[in-house]
């Protein structure tokens, strides 16, 4: 019974994806409309001159022409951060795959319909990927009309439009690899706290080898966050590699998640 889950999840799941729009959508208008001249640019930068370089690591790098310019200060103060925000959401969907519905016992629900347990698995992941990438795409239609609002500053509107749909593709890895952890850990609370860390962890090494390269570039790799390059996608738009990487990587997590949770024991 093809289809059942996926859609049962996203009558589930709509309203709060709806609320996550409404408010994701609402900062990146804001930081958008908080440009209105170049004075503003100017004493941004100013202030980017006077960090520390870890401090400024975590702006996404040391560029203080670029930050300057209206790309630059979008790339630094939304692109470069924002991934955290939207992370959550996505974790909260990967507990929602297994983890959350089985503790609440919503699980046996699905269980009763004629479907396997990687089925359920593969449908539910696809229908908060929809769900994602909804709020993806409608967080970007308001900042482009928030761009649009504001002609004079000289945003570069193919690149706003470049630099989120640049998000999509970790958050679907943040998606997967909830799932799958979700699916492998028999306690929630253990599950949720191991995700979060891997959205935390992998922020952390990216700013911490972006601040001290000599020592920690080895590991910058490890960390999804290194593939958004928020402030070279503004600059020079979508890197492939990077893109089908992290897709790669969703790919493998979800296939994973699936295969694990069909020999799980989901009765104790």
């Amino acid at each position: 019974m093809w289809g059942s889950v996926f859609v049962e999840t996203l009558r589930q799941g709509w309203r709060t994806a709806l609320y996550w729009t409404i408010g994701m959508g609402m900062i990146a208008s804001i930081v958008v409309l908080f440009i209105n001249d170049a004075s503003v640019l100017q004493q941004y930068a100013q202030l980017m001159e006077s960090m520390p370089p870890f401090l400024l690591s975590m702006f996404g790098g040391a560029d203080i022409e670029f930050m300057a310019t209206p790309d630059g200060y979008l790339a630094t103060r939304y692109f470069s951060f924002i991934m955290l925000f939207f992370a959550f959401y996505a974790v909260t969907a990967g507990m929602n795959i297994t983890a959350n519905d089985e503790d609440a016992g919503i699980m046996d629900m699905f269980m009763s319909l004629p479907v396997r347990r990687w089925q359920v698995v593969l449908e539910k992941t696809l229908a908060y990927a929809v769900l994602v990438s909804a709020i993806i795409l409608i967080t970007m239609l308001l900042q482009v009309a928030s761009v649009a609002a504001v002609p004079d500053v000289g945003f570069t509107v193919g690149r706003v439009i470049e630099s989120n749909l640049n998000l999509l593709p970790s958050l679907l890895v943040v998606l997967a690899v909830s799932g799958l952890l979700g699916a492998v850990i028999r306690r929630k609370s253990t599950a949720l706290a191991l995700s979060a860390l891997f959205v935390v962890g992998s922020y952390m090494v990216d700013v911490f080898a972006a601040a001290m390269p000599d020592l920690l570039a080895a590991i910058k790799p490890a960390s999804f966050f290194s593939y958004i390059a928020a402030t070279d996608v503004m600059k020079t738009g979508l890197i492939p590699g990077n893109i089908a990487l992290l897709l790669g990587v969703a790919v493998v997590a979800l296939v994973a998640a699936m295969w694990r949770y069909e020999r799980r024991d989901i009765g104790m």
